[in-house]
């Protein structure tokens, strides 16, 4: 492929393993030869189309030869890294390209999310991928981010859903939409995420802050990044994130401050939110301020805001425009 009868006039860059590298690679993995070595390396991972300098060199991905791999470059304080292997040396030039020198074989990651993070030890966040069935779309081929809660976050959650044990977590009506708020499409390295706000799989926005240099996710510390998989990257977290609840929806928004304070007058705020057990999902048909008022104002028996809270009936009323499940408008037919 490297001769010049077969290049057709391309470039390359080839991150070639010393002798070392190889001798290393069969000692430490008990490999039995080295024919059996080369049975097992891909060696498209190690190169790249085009001539690649060092200046020209960015944190990030890399695209390789290899069908779906990527080598990830960083420039720690000791230098540029090529999957963590150093850049020590300086490039070895040919006509048709150019050649680093590396002291480890590179390896590229063909195990998917799923399976990356069962290994990684996540495996309350695997049951809970299961328990949801999601692990299916996570072990597939289209690209991910994956924020993952750590064991002790999905421990720390079940008193904080208000469950007896994991598995009470793991059978939440809602486990499927909090895990979502989990995902975004895509790859998205650290050095990737920028301030602002991503979208996330279940719909809700998650905000990417800086603080001192580190990348904070709706306020909480990435604690292990870039665990990669053949189909994205994991960065662990160590809390369970929860998307905006339909109360918080509502308390957000100006349009709906009358509901707000019916809702809590009727009792009603603790089971549109989530620490109800078991977990629930809710379709509110949600009355504006304005509905409040047309309805005060159309009806002689209710003197002002204050004597529509007071109503006996306020509960059932509310409740009325409450329908359970996740129900999306291009769902909705004609019926009851």
């Amino acid at each position: 492929m490297f001769e010049w009868a077969n290049t057709g006039g391309s470039m390359f860059t080839l991150f070639a393993p010393t002798d070392l590298a190889f001798e290393t690679l069969i000692e430490n993995d008990n490999i039995p030869d080295l024919e059996a070595l080369v049975a097992m390396v891909n060696f498209e991972y190690h190169v790249v189309q085009g001539k690649v300098m060092v200046e020209d060199l960015e944190p990030g991905e890399l695209d390789t030869m290899h069908p779906t791999a990527t080598l990830t470059v960083a420039f720690p304080e000791s230098g540029v890294t090529v999957n963590g292997q150093a850049l020590g040396y300086a490039p070895i030039m040919a006509g048709n390209g150019l050649i680093y020198r590396m002291d480890a074989v590179l390896m590229p990651v063909t195990m998917t999310i799923g399976d990356v993070a069962a290994e990684a030890g996540l495996t309350h966040f695997v049951s809970a991928l299961e328990a949801a069935g999601m692990i299916d779309v996570l072990n597939g081929t289209d690209q991910y981010t994956v924020f993952a809660p750590s064991n002790g976050a999905f421990d720390a959650a079940v008193t904080a859903f208000g469950e007896d044990d994991l598995a009470g977590v793991l059978a939440r009506a809602d486990l499927a939409e909090i895990l979502k708020y989990h995902v975004v499409s895509g790859r998205m390295m650290a050095d990737d995420l920028v301030v602002g706000d991503v979208m996330s799989e279940q719909g809700a926005s998650i905000e990417v802050k800086m603080d001192a240099g580190e990348v904070l996710v709706n306020n909480r510390e990435i604690f292990d990044a870039d665990t990669k998989a053949a189909n994205g990257v994991i960065h662990t977290l160590g809390e369970v994130m929860l998307p905006p609840s339909v109360s918080d929806v509502l308390g957000d928004s100006d349009r709906f401050t009358s509901l707000v304070t019916a809702l809590m007058a009727a009792n009603l705020t603790e089971m549109l939110g989530w620490g109800k057990k078991g977990g629930a999902m809710y379709t509110v048909f949600a009355p504006t301020n304005a509905a409040f008022d047309t309805l005060i104002d159309a009806d002689d028996e209710i003197a002002d805001m204050e004597a529509l809270f007071a109503m006996p009936g306020l509960a059932e009323i509310l409740k009325y425009h409450v329908v359970p499940g996740k129900v999306m408008a291009a769902d909705l037919t004609d019926t009851e």
